[in-house]
């Protein structure tokens, strides 16, 4: 949803956001129909870029029904979203799920250059093992509100400007 954003208006902070990607080692883009615009942003901008033979782009096929309003799957992304230490909170979280033995990709979206700059730290350093991952969790267990997330909206104050629109 991150690139969904409609024809004629600007692109140039996602058009960063993808260089940024590239230029910090990213080589995987998660694209889907449900997401509006994405698919043609993504593909005109990284050819813009030159980028094409370098990404590999993935896509999804999505179902429709309770499925998506389930919040049993946000709980679970929330639980892959922990993570160990890093500078910020967005490596905190990204170092958690990026060094899970389930997790074999992680595509954090962002339409801000300097958080794909952030997100990209989470690949540098050492990552937690299994127990470092548990205390992790636990710490965050104990951060007032966290019990509450799944009950707050996912992108508070964001708006996009694209054909996709959250609901209330």
């Amino acid at each position: 949803m991150t690139f969904d954003v409609r024809a004629g208006l600007p692109r140039d902070g996602l058009r960063e956001v993808m260089r940024r990607f590239h230029d910090g080692g990213g080589r995987v883009v998660d694209t889907s129909p449900l997401y509006g615009n994405a698919e043609v942003n993504v593909g005109e901008l990284s050819s813009g870029l030159g980028l094409n033979d370098t990404f590999f782009f993935t896509d999804k096929v999505w179902v429709t029904g309770d499925y998506l309003s389930d919040t049993s799957h946000g709980l679970r992304s929330i639980d892959q979203s922990m993570g160990a230490s890093g500078a910020t909170w967005s490596q905190f979280f990204l170092k958690w799920a990026i060094s899970h033995p389930a997790v074999t990709c992680a595509l954090p979206a962002t339409t801000n250059p300097d958080h794909m700059s952030e997100n990209l730290g989470a690949m540098r350093g050492p990552m937690p093992d299994a127990a470092m991952r548990d205390r992790m969790y636990q710490y965050m267990r104990s951060v007032p509100g966290f019990d509450q997330l799944d009950r707050m909206p996912w992108y508070p104050g964001k708006t996009f400007q694209g054909l996709v629109h959250l609901g209330a």
